[in-house]
């Protein structure tokens, strides 16, 4: 086990000073401390993150940058600065899930001119979404992909993961693959079915007709 890193109130990191630790966020026990950024801005960062010099404000430095980079036009700037919002302004919608789970944009992109170039060359297309591999993780290119709507919907940390078969899959992709509904998958294992009966167990065809005559 590494030594446990301290923090003061008052000590600086990049533009962020350290106000107090917080609570350890709930998925996977990482160590959160309650800043204040060189702006003003006030936000909980990842000490981790902090410390490595992945997260050195609130956003403000990429912020100082946007009358220069040219892609104000480009629809990947749009993109740019809803991951920037919902990671560092605690008046976003989306904050709580972001920012406050310690999730930050990493240095490299805190310059959209970077972000784009990665985009670009990384497959965007039109009418793709930004996807973290890691739902834990940061913004950065070792964790992000494009994906559909539909593939971002089955990365979302809130699907229910089942494994069968030695085969991990969350409840809506097991049902398209075995084609059951999703609710009847759910259904099931809320009554108490093993994951094993859930996903084998035929439907009864004729009980559901039944119900219709």
């Amino acid at each position: 086990m590494g030594k446990r890193i301290e923090v003061k109130a008052g000590e600086k990191f990049g533009r962020w000073t350290v106000i107090k630790e917080a609570s350890s966020h709930p998925i996977g026990g990482n160590r959160m401390i309650y800043c204040q950024c060189q702006c003003g801005n006030l936000a909980t960062v990842r000490l981790a993150d902090m410390v490595a010099g992945r997260s050195k404000s609130c956003g403000c430095i990429s912020r100082e940058r946007t009358t220069t980079h040219g892609c104000s036009g480009n629809p990947l700037y749009i993109i740019w600065k809803s991951m920037c919002a919902r990671c560092n302004k605690p008046n976003n919608d989306s904050y709580p899930r972001y920012g406050a789970r310690g999730i930050s944009v990493c240095e490299e992109w805190q310059d959209v001119s970077a972000f784009v170039v990665w985009a670009e060359a990384n497959g965007y297309k039109s009418g793709l979404s930004i996807d973290r591999i890691d739902n834990d993780g940061n913004y950065c290119p070792d964790n992000c992909r494009w994906v559909t709507i539909k593939e971002q919907q089955n990365n979302k940390s809130s699907n229910r993961i089942l494994e069968y078969n030695g085969k991990k899959l969350t409840i809506a992709q097991w049902g398209e693959l075995l084609s059951l509904n999703r609710r009847t998958i759910l259904n099931r294992l809320r009554m108490g079915w093993s994951v094993s009966k859930a996903l084998t167990t035929p439907v009864d065809v004729r009980r559901k007709r039944k119900k219709h005559i």
